[in-house]
């Protein structure tokens, strides 16, 4: 066995599909074609999924697919869009999740949290910026410490997202900072519990003390 031949033709490769994509991988093979694809607001507890909807000898058909790696890739392979701006920047806001974690587990909490607070307003991210405007600690993070390898990988992975958008799935420039502004405003709103700790605040007529940390 040739290891570095196996990495390589791995690399190539690509890492393979789940089911769910070999499944809609063979529908396509044998003659449907995607009509749509949504990605409906979760329900409680469950985890993200697609709806996609073929055609096949004029006849619909639908397949719910579960968010993974290999269904994004499939995606942008295909020029696969989502049928409206709004659940594209809610697909990517997942996709963000999964992408920014990985700086996140080598990162302090309070420092994860700086870097999303110092990016978001040295990159300009407008819809973004306006929602961490009401976030009590976003002055404090602002003035914390960021490692300068975090701000480039940030940035990094801030970059590949905005390709998958603009190049793989042909949206204009404008489309694709609106979508991925609001994409990162879904991830921060999340991240940093911001409309939560609003929701609270209010429901206790508006003298609540805010997110507590």
């Amino acid at each position: 066995m040739n290891r570095w031949s196996d990495f390589v033709r791995t690399a190539l490769g690509g890492p393979p599909d789940d089911p769910f994509v070999r499944l809609l991988r063979d529908q396509l093979a044998t003659g449907s074609h995607v009509m749509r694809v949504n990605f409906p607001p979760p329900a409680d507890g469950r985890s993200p999924e697609y709806l996609v909807v073929l055609l096949r000898d004029r006849q619909l058909s639908d397949l719910r697919i579960p968010h993974s790696p290999a269904f994004h890739r499939w995606s942008l392979e295909a020029g696969a869009k989502l049928e409206t701006p709004d659940e594209e920047a809610r697909r990517f806001g997942v996709v963000l999740a999964e992408r920014l974690g990985e700086i996140e587990k080598l990162m302090l909490r309070d420092q994860f949290e700086a870097l999303l607070v110092q990016r978001v307003g040295a990159l300009a991210m407008p819809s973004t910026a306006a929602l961490l405007a009401g976030f009590r600690n976003a002055d404090f993070l602002s003035r914390a410490q960021v490692p300068a390898w975090a701000e480039v990988v940030f940035d990094q992975q801030i970059a590949t997202t905005a390709r998958d958008l603009g190049r793989a799935l042909d949206y204009s420039e404008a489309e694709t900072s609106d979508i991925l502004d609001h994409a990162v405003k879904e991830y921060v709103d999340r991240r940093l519990g911001i409309s939560e700790s609003e929701a609270f605040r209010l429901s206790l007529g508006g003298m609540g003390p805010g997110r507590q940390r």
